[in-house]
């Protein structure tokens, strides 16, 4: 049984869907879970392929096949990941990274630091992604790889961002726009460049410049139907209005956004989120009801996603409704609006406390009545 595969175009592949699906396109698996039956077919076939490369690697560490070795590691650390064991999964890649370092394998040594890269971020490492995603443009340009190179610039790009280093995160993200507008058919890596450069600004406090270049990738993004990356890029033009002090142009988008997210059934997170930054917005404008009515709806959706993502039956108390309330609090603190978002997290947990997590929008309203009074 052989595991090879064309190292170069899956290198080429790796950022084509965005970061958070890096696993299921390197597995060839585009379709989503939409249902949690779909969701536990799909989790049996990962752990059945998993015994299936387990048993592959044995015979390849039989054989002192080191090259199978790299190529099988690589697939068993990815279904780890797409299982959600990330600490598995980087171990089997850390591995896989370590036998194609010792058998002087570059190109393989570079796909594998871009998914150790990725796999990093989805834990939170981002100081160990940006060390991995180093050394992984470094063997791409000594390679000649354009393409990844430019891709690999635009998550340098979004770590800096994250590490709060602007001037290196619009350097990387200028370079990587640079290239993508030279080799001139890669229009899904030019809106990214143009989407992160963009949030950079916002960073900056400089709404104005971000929202013309989010308009751009905006364009690039509704040409070629990249639905979930238009979507983001509709949040951050209403983040930018935010910024601006301009909320109703801020919910246009805003509601744009959500009804892509809807319409398309993206992952709830994001439309969690989505739902968050209309309800802070509405606790801007002063109208308090509308506002938790759209978080406790997020808070809903974060709560079944919880439910069916985990094997053991859930009890949803106080405490576990405090914890799904509190996102909103971040939510608020990227719009800048720290105080209003303590404030309504208090409100809201108020409300849970007295008429429960899903308290109808006639229940939020005599809340604030008798609140008032």
């Amino acid at each position: 049984m052989s595991f090879s595969l064309c190292h170069q175009a899956e290198g080429e592949r790796l950022y084509g869907e965005g970061e958070g699906r890096y696993i299921q396109t390197s597995l060839g698996d585009g379709a989503k879970s939409t249902s949690k039956v779909d969701g536990n077919f799909r989790k049996n076939q990962l752990q059945s392929t998993l015994k299936t490369f387990q048993q592959a690697l044995a015979t390849a560490k039989t054989h002192h096949n080191r090259v199978e070795q790299v190529n099988i590691l690589k697939r068993i650390g990815l279904i780890h990941c797409s299982l959600g064991e990330y600490a598995w999964g980087i171990k089997c890649l850390e591995q896989a990274l370590r036998i194609a370092g010792a058998i002087a394998n570059p190109t393989s040594t570079g796909v594998i630091l871009n998914y150790l890269g990725a796999a990093y971020r989805q834990t939170g490492q981002e100081g160990r992604a940006l060390r991995v995603y180093l050394q992984a443009l470094t063997i791409f340009k000594k390679l000649g790889n354009k393409t990844v190179v430019a891709r690999i610039l635009n998550r340098l790009g979004e770590i800096y961002k994250s590490l709060g280093e602007a001037e290196s995160a619009l350097l990387a993200c200028r370079q990587a726009l640079q290239t993508f507008q030279d080799l001139g058919h890669l229009p899904d890596g030019e809106g990214a460049a143009l989407h992160n450069i963009g949030e950079v600004y916002l960073q900056l406090g400089r709404p104005r410049q971000a929202i013309a270049l989010f308009k751009q990738a905006l364009f690039i993004r509704q040409k070629i139907r990249q639905y979930n990356s238009e979507a983001a890029t509709l949040e951050s033009i209403g983040t930018a209005y935010v910024q601006l002090n301009q909320e109703l142009r801020a919910l246009e988008f805003y509601q744009r956004a959500l009804k892509i997210r809807q319409d398309v059934g993206m992952l709830p997170h994001s439309l969690a989120r989505n739902l968050n930054y209309i309800g802070a917005v509405y606790y801007k404008l002063g109208n308090y009801s509308l506002a938790i009515h759209y978080h406790l709806k997020a808070v809903a959706i974060l709560q079944a996603c919880d439910r069916t993502s985990s094997n053991t039956i859930f009890l949803w108390d106080t405490g576990n409704s405090e914890k799904l309330l509190h996102y909103l609090v971040s939510v608020y603190e990227s719009l800048g609006l720290h105080e209003r978002g303590v404030k309504c997290y208090h409100q809201a947990l108020d409300i849970v406390r007295t008429f429960g997590i899903n308290a109808s929008e006639e229940a939020i309203w005599n809340y604030f009545d008798q609140e008032h009074l």
